[in-house]
């Protein structure tokens, strides 16, 4: 029983256990603990105490018991602190011996073109301007990706120097994006005056109001992550989108 962030956020299923809430995040920290408190005590008294006092004439709990069972035969061989090292080992740790390596090869030559980089890109950064954003249609069908387009100047600044990306994913009740998943997107064609063009494509997996966003920030083969320079340009706020099951589709918002 826990709110969803960590490992919980994977683990979480029907038959493992509960969950406080649905991975809500507020800006207000004393509004985030009064909700979870909430939600808490309602899984509590609707769930979980009924569960534990479900019992028949032999007295032990078997709703409980089916999920105790579950939940150590499902999560035991998945989480663990095994699992943590080797992960932490393949994805950080050898990532950053590896970089480590590369940087210092020839008397850190690579580091040092790295820093001017960084320098190069925060000077002109203020240079990348979005001419146009839209996308391609007027719906979106499931099982048929939506295709998305941009025109982007670079000024100083090569495609090879940025990372342009589609995020998108379901709205929540106020239209901000949760659940949020990446498309990358790539540059097509020769430039035209300065401007180069971007298509991506974003997949069409259920039906439902989503919302998307393109946004731009820097990219370095040497970077261990684009968001190293605290750099990115949004292309306005998100679009809203209607995607149905069906065959007609009709666009539910703009810009």
């Amino acid at each position: 029983l826990s709110i969803l962030d960590g490992w919980w956020c994977e683990g979480c299923q029907s038959d493992t256990g509960w969950a406080i809430g649905a991975g809500e995040d507020y800006d207000d920290p004393d509004y985030q603990d009064e909700v979870e408190s909430k939600g808490l005590y309602d899984v509590l008294e609707n769930d979980v105490v009924p569960l534990f006092y479900d019992r028949n004439g032999d007295n032990p709990p078997r709703g409980w018991l089916a999920m105790m069972k579950s939940s150590m035969k499902k999560l035991g061989p998945v989480f663990s602190t095994n699992r943590m090292v080797q992960e932490y080992t393949e994805k950080f740790y050898m990532n950053a011996h590896d970089g480590w390596k590369r940087l210092s090869e020839d008397s850190f030559a690579r580091t040092r073109a790295l820093v001017q980089w960084r320098q190069f890109i925060r000077s002109h950064w203020h240079e990348v301007q979005v001419k146009e954003a839209r996308i391609e249609g007027s719906g979106a069908e499931v099982g048929v990706a939506l295709k998305v387009e941009a025109r982007l100047h670079l000024g100083a600044l090569k495609p090879n120097d940025v990372a342009v990306q589609i995020y998108s994913g379901p709205l929540d009740p106020d239209r901000n994006i949760y659940d949020g998943t990446i498309e990358s997107m790539k540059c097509v064609g020769d430039p035209h005056e300065g401007v180069y063009s971007y298509e991506g494509y974003i997949p069409c997996d259920e039906s439902g109001l989503f919302g998307y966003a393109i946004r731009v920030m820097p990219h370095h083969d040497d970077m261990d992550r684009n968001f190293g320079l605290e750099l990115m340009r949004w292309i306005g706020d998100s679009v809203e989108q209607s995607i149905t099951e069906k065959t007609h589709t009709e666009k539910a918002g703009a810009y």
